[in-house]
């Protein structure tokens, strides 16, 4: 290589030497200027989002302990087949006077004089008979029963958020809003807040 080539190589390399160092100057310029800019917005903007993350903690905290409360309309038609036992003993009781008018033939032996004479005779009966009787009934039996019973119906519901799938869900959020709440102290502690 000649002494020319040599110098115009070495300028090229001065050349780049400084571009180099001159982009890392401002890169580094850059660097510094966003840094200072993002420490800035951390102190503006830092306080205010740690209030709102403990906030809205608080806030899931209160909502996994309260109760969603609400009126369910049922209207519905219920088929109802069933059937009932029934096994009861009544007491009837009977008070009347049965009346027996009836003529009956009959025929009477009678002795006389040491013979026996028989007599058919006809003897009209006309006479009431009173009858005062406790007569039991004894009734077992299976009653079926096949209706639809309509219902419409308000039915208040109340559901506990800690008994449900989005407790687990509030918990997990909380732990994350927690976990975010600690960086964001932990930055404005860096930046003098």
């Amino acid at each position: 290589m000649s002494p020319r080539g040599t110098r115009i190589s070495i300028n090229i390399l001065f050349i780049a030497v400084i571009l180099s160092i001159g982009l890392n100057a401002y890169l580094l310029f850059k660097l510094v200027q966003f840094q200072q800019q993002a420490t800035e917005l951390i102190q503006i903007v830092g306080p205010t989002l740690k209030e709102t993350i403990s906030q809205t903690n608080a806030d899931l905290a209160d909502l996994r302990e309260s109760t969603v409360e609400f009126q369910a309309r049922i209207n519905y038609d219920l088929p109802l087949e069933v059937e009932i036992p029934f096994s009861e003993e009544i007491s009837v009781p009977v008070e009347t006077n049965v009346p027996i008018q009836q003529d009956i033939d009959t025929t009477v032996t009678m002795v006389i004089g040491g013979v026996e004479l028989p007599m058919d005779l006809t003897v009209p009966v006309d006479v009431e008979v009173p009858l005062n009787l406790d007569i039991p009934v004894v009734i077992d039996q299976m009653v079926p029963l096949s209706t639809t019973i309509p219902l419409d119906l308000e039915v208040p519901v109340a559901i506990e958020i800690q008994d449900t799938a989005l407790a687990e869900n509030i918990d997990q959020l909380r732990e994350v809003l927690s976990s975010l709440e600690r960086s964001v102290d932990q930055a404005l502690r860096q930046t003098g807040n």
